[in-house]
């Protein structure tokens, strides 16, 4: 079998070509993956946290909203309550998790989490605790 160059061998080789033929070459590489993670807890009484199954939480509803404008960015609704959510692509900037908690059909839990910051490229990790209502 013969070996096959990788992607960025054959970006380098071009690139070293385009510089002999042309004087210059920019390497144009795809945008950096930007992540936000939240990991969640929810209060169990007392003061005291935990997962959703200690908690009791059936289900949730989510809202990611960009700070500066005001936008939601990402959300769902009635979904099975998760240890974190993670947002992927996202665009530079300050974000607002905006959760909701349910047993058996009733608001029980819910909060609004600030201050979830993210740079090009970065893989950010946030806390949010969710309060009973």
């Amino acid at each position: 079998m013969k070996p096959m160059l990788s992607r960025s061998r054959l970006t380098a080789l071009g690139c070293a070509l385009a510089a002999l033929a042309l004087g210059g070459c920019v390497i144009v590489t795809p945008e950096e993956e930007t992540t936000l993670l939240v990991n969640l807890s929810w209060e169990t009484g007392g003061g005291a946290f935990g997962d959703c199954v200690t908690a009791g939480v059936d289900t949730m509803d989510y809202e990611l909203i960009d700070s500066d404008t005001g936008e939601s960015v990402a959300w769902d609704l009635d979904v099975g309550c998760g240890a974190s959510l993670e947002f992927e692509a996202l665009a530079s900037g300050n974000y607002e998790l905006a959760i909701d908690g349910y047993r058996s059909g009733t608001l029980f839990w819910g909060s609004t989490c600030a201050g979830l910051s993210v740079d090009r490229g970065e893989f950010a990790e946030f806390f949010c605790d969710a309060l009973i209502r």
